[in-house]
């Protein structure tokens, strides 16, 4: 979880730098793990996933976590694990995300 309020920190922070708006910081979830990929499914959730195998969907309004699948069965040692998630370009259509793993 403290990796992913590093990352959404220093997105404000590097957003702040460009615009006057002000922007609060809330705690969402902790012992989630390493949460290694996340991207927008659309402007009202986000996909997040842990390098442990979990594959989570965020609802920014509520900021409420839910499983999207069950926990993916990697070898989470190391390097390897559940990396990153990206939504498909043709996503309003074929509804794919890819994910990586190592």
């Amino acid at each position: 979880m403290k990796y992913l309020l590093k990352i959404i920190l220093t997105l404000f922070i590097s957003i702040n730098l460009f615009a006057d708006e002000k922007f609060e910081i809330n705690k969402i979830e902790t012992n989630l793990g390493i949460i290694w990929g996340i991207d927008f499914i659309d402007d009202e959730r986000m996909i997040l996933t842990t390098k442990a195998g979990n594959v989570l969907v965020l609802e920014l309004d509520t900021l409420k976590l839910k499983p999207l699948i069950g926990k993916i069965d990697v070898h989470n040692h190391g390097q390897g694990g559940l990396l990153d998630v990206k939504k498909s370009p043709n996503f309003d259509t074929d509804k794919t995300f890819y994910f990586t793993y190592s």
